[in-house]
């Protein structure tokens, strides 16, 4: 029979974790989503849920929304004074409509593959 092979060597020790105050937390939590203009209730539940899990947390929700939805989500300061907001539009310079009309022309080319 063949001679039994050595033992491994023991892995080197894990080092101890370095002693001290832990890191500060981040400033501010920046947040960005986007919706459309019917989803309210949805983004309230959103901003509640990270509010709530997050309580004293400085966080700031970069929303991104169609022009006509602005006016109804100028008020989610008042909702949630805890949390800071900013409020911008996807198209500013007709970005949307090229979007749209590139996802149209892919569309139809899809169908014609189809």
């Amino acid at each position: 029979p063949a001679p039994a092979a050595p033992a491994p060597a023991p892995a080197a020790p894990v080092p101890a974790a370095q002693s001290g105050p832990p890191p500060p937390p981040a400033e501010r939590i920046h947040i960005g989503v986007s919706t459309d203009d019917k989803q309210d209730a949805a983004l309230v539940a959103l901003i509640n849920s990270t509010l709530t899990h997050n309580p004293g947390a400085d966080i700031a929700f970069h929303v991104l929304a169609p022009q006509q939805a602005h006016g109804r989500l100028s008020h989610l300061d008042e909702l949630f004074p805890a949390a800071t907001f900013t409020l911008a539009t996807l198209a500013p310079s007709g970005a949307e409509a090229k979007i749209r009309s590139r996802l149209r022309a892919l569309r139809g080319r899809e169908a014609c593959d189809g």
